[in-house]
Order: structure tokens, then sequence, then C-alpha cells
């Protein structure tokens, strides 16, 4: 059974606390994904006001504070992608049946959560 608010384990992005080829998931880092993987608008991550997100710890750690750079793409990644992380960390798709039903239920659980 579900708890008030709770959402089904199926809609819930799973956050890993280490990835093998990004190693450790800080608890910031973690904290800024559940917040944009957050599946209803309202309680996602800047949904409600953008200023959770444009100050969120993980972020201003990094010095992501001049959005106007950030938007005119002149700050420097944080994270290139090489040929071993593409490799490694591709994961193939499932056939188009699989996300197809995959797809079907999302959306019934969505309307059933829907005022």
């Amino acid at each position: 059974l579900l708890e008030a608010g709770e959402l089904p384990s199926h809609l819930v992005v799973p956050i890993p606390q280490h990835s093998s080829w990004l190693g450790e998931v800080s608890a910031p880092c973690a904290s800024l994904l559940r917040g944009l993987f957050e599946l209803r608008p309202a309680l996602r991550l800047g949904g409600r006001n953008i200023a959770a997100l444009r100050t969120h710890c993980w972020l201003r750690e990094r010095g992501v504070a001049d959005w106007a750079a950030l938007q005119a793409k002149t700050l420097a990644p944080f994270f290139r992608p090489g040929k071993r992380f593409i490799r490694d960390g591709f994961q193939p798709l499932e056939s188009c049946d699989e996300r197809r039903l995959d797809e079907a239920r999302l959306l019934q659980t969505h309307a059933s959560l829907s005022p």
C-alpha cells in the first residue's frame, strides 16, 4: 500500500549511490537528480520556484551562479564522456513493444494521480 502522496516504485527514478563510470554519487548530487526527476511538476525542483534550482547546493559547490553564461554555453562542462563512458555506460534500448507497454502504464498511473 502507498502512503498519501507516494508514487508507485515504477514511477520513481532510482538514484544510485555508486556508479561504475562516475564513482560515488554525493548526497547533494543525488538530491539534485531526485528533484529534477520528480514526476509531479508541483514537487519538481524548480517547478514552482526557479530560485530553488538555481541555489541548489550541488550547483553552488560547482560555481554555477552565472546562469547567463550557462545559457550561452560558455561555461566549461564538468564532465565530458569519453569512448569508455559511452561503451561501458550504454544500455541497449528495450524492444519497442516493451517501451509502448511501459508508456501506457505510466500514462494510466499519471491519469489516476491527477485530480
